[in-house]
């Protein structure tokens, strides 16, 4: 194989490499962070809670939190209408806009901290 033909074919499979990771680099280019600090220490981390400082973290986004719609949890096992549970004191909710795009939003309570991520779906 010719010297061009080795640098053509490197350049090719560089490139389909780049195509694949294309989207997980978007994913982790489009991830922010927020830390919330709160008055009270509670044992668990309560859906309604959660949802409370998801709802903030969209809206740090720019997101209007009025446009996005949290989906339900299908687990039957959990009482948690929207709340995707890791453990008692995180998880993470999956929301939807009329456009059908989803975003997905990780909240965890660490003592008096509440520490939100965000990030598209791929």
């Amino acid at each position: 194989m010719s010297r061009r033909a080795k640098i053509l074919l490197g350049g090719v499979v560089l490139l389909l490499l780049l195509i694949g990771a294309l989207p997980h680099i978007d994913a982790q280019l489009s991830r922010s962070q927020r830390i919330y600090h709160i008055e009270n220490t509670r044992l668990d981390l309560t859906e309604e809670l959660a949802l409370e400082y998801a709802r903030r973290m969209l809206m740090s986004a720019g997101l209007d939190p009025q446009s996005w719609h949290p989906g339900l949890n299908q687990q039957a096992s959990t009482p948690d209408r929207y709340f995707h549970r890791r453990d008692s004191n995180s998880g993470k909710f999956y929301f939807t806009n009329a456009t059908a795009r989803t975003r997905i939003v990780s909240v965890r309570m660490d003592g008096r901290q509440i520490v939100c991520f965000t990030m598209k779906a791929l």
